[in-house]
């Protein structure tokens, strides 16, 4: 994955990507290969190690606390403090909202509940908070299917931002058009084994299918 691609991950169900994703965010050890970050190998026993090294993932069924404010989510373990020690609540709603703001998302309410958004507005919220631990790799796994079509394209707007501000986005998704109006390379996978990685503009939608189901 590179600064600032756009790394879509392609696989029929059972094809290993959310095996491979859980293992890049310290969920899984994997049992063979390596994990390189910045050429030097790395691994990750834990989701904090993995966060550590600059990888965040925001998962299809999203992480977060409903009965917990935005602000709170976003920074929770990671809360900015005072020099006594104490959490300093008016900062991580200033910075909640410089984050938010930075996204586009404006008519998010810092101090909102989360069970009281929508699955895009949630959405937004974990990209937040995957921001604010300055992830140089974001994950997506199947970040549409839950999102209604005036959404997707907004998600899509993000996604591009991000990728101009330098992230690396590994863009899991079965949605092929998606990928061919979002992706800068793609990576097939199959059975548990890599079939191939292209730049997308060298492949196209027969090609990609034929990759992922071997015919």
């Amino acid at each position: 994955v590179r600064r600032g691609e756009i790394h879509a991950l392609l696989g029929e169900n059972g094809a290993g990507k959310s095996t491979l994703i859980k293992m890049m965010s310290g969920l899984y050890t994997p049992d063979a290969g390596t994990i390189t970050v910045d050429g030097k190998e790395v691994k990750f026993s834990t989701t904090r190690d993995a966060a550590a090294a600059g990888i965040a993932t925001v998962y299809q069924e999203l992480l977060l606390f409903p009965e917990l404010s935005v602000a709170e989510n976003v920074f929770l373990g990671n809360y900015p403090r005072t020099a006594a020690g104490i959490i300093d609540w008016a900062e991580v709603r200033r910075r909640t909202r410089l984050l938010l703001d930075q996204l586009d998302t404006y008519d998010l309410d810092v101090d909102a509940k989360v069970l009281t958004l929508s699955v895009a507005q949630r959405q937004r919220v974990e990209i937040a908070k995957a921001l604010s631990k300055n992830a140089r790799v974001l994950i997506m796994d199947e970040p549409t299917a839950s999102l209604v079509e005036s959404d997707v394209q907004r998600l899509m707007a993000i996604v591009r931002q991000l990728r101009e501000r330098g992230v690396g986005i590994v863009y899991v998704s079965h949605r092929l058009p998606e990928i061919f109006a979002l992706a800068d390379r793609v990576t097939v996978l199959r059975d548990g084994a890599h079939v191939a990685t292209r730049n997308i503009r060298e492949v196209n939608e027969n090609q990609l299918v034929s990759m992922m189901v071997g015919r």
